[in-house]
């Protein structure tokens, strides 16, 4: 009887000895994994492009905030918006957010990529058209100076247009000096863009799938009466 007490003691102490070996392999599992996946959201995280001001200031007070679009690629990469929120100078100040960026993002572990090196335009029109029906989406987006009164002697508002693919790839400057833009449709493939640059009133036809300028007439001249 006392050999069978003294087993059962034995196999007590060894089961508690188990249970806790076993306790700490798991801890030490879920601190592993813990590790891994903070060092997965290390390699994700991605820091704003930064944009000396007009006057050298790097210490404006601003707020930055990364928003999701609607807009997404075939391959799963999403486009974010980077929007400050902050002391507005030399543009619109009621305008109470500014698009700055484009972000495209992979879950994938692709290194994001953001559309422009720096933050030194504002991106008023962000718009997606289609080549064709079996197409993905191309964005348009047309841009404007982030400090007017860089544009020394020349007092008009005036904004670029770009093409890029949804992806982020193929970045392309299509029209320059858009004072306003008048239609935008799509016409057998092609971007078919009315607008209004000086005196003059244009049309260009830009294709989406080449992403390039084919065409960009005049169709009228609008006379201004000097004194």
């Amino acid at each position: 009887m006392d050999k069978f007490i003294v087993h059962v003691q034995r196999f007590n102490t060894l089961v508690i000895g188990l249970g806790l070996l076993l306790l700490v392999a798991f801890a030490s599992w879920g601190g592993l994994e813990g590790a891994k996946g903070w060092m997965r959201s290390e390699k994700k995280s991605v820091e704003a492009p930064e944009t000396t001001g007009q006057d050298g200031d790097r210490d404006r007070k601003e707020t930055f905030s990364l928003r999701p679009t609607e807009y997404s690629a075939a391959d799963g990469a999403l486009v974010f918006r980077l929007q400050s929120n902050g002391e507005s100078r030399a543009y619109d100040d009621s305008r109470a957010m500014h698009t700055r960026n484009l972000l495209f993002f992979r879950e994938s572990g692709e290194k994001p990529r953001w559309l422009f090196p720096d933050q030194a335009l504002l991106l008023s029109r962000i718009e997606a058209y289609k080549s064709g029906a079996g197409d993905e989406d191309t964005l348009l987006i047309e841009t404007e100076p982030r400090w007017r009164n860089e544009l020394k002697g020349d007092s008009r508002q005036t904004r670029d247009v770009y093409l890029v693919r949804m992806d982020g790839s193929g970045l392309q400057k299509v029209l320059v000096g858009v004072e306003q833009t008048l239609s935008l449709k799509t016409v057998k493939g092609h971007l078919q863009i009315v607008y209004q640059s000086a005196d003059a009133v244009r049309m260009a036809r830009i294709s989406l799938r080449e992403l390039q300028t084919k065409s960009d007439v005049e169709v009228a001249r609008i006379e201004t009466l000097r004194k």
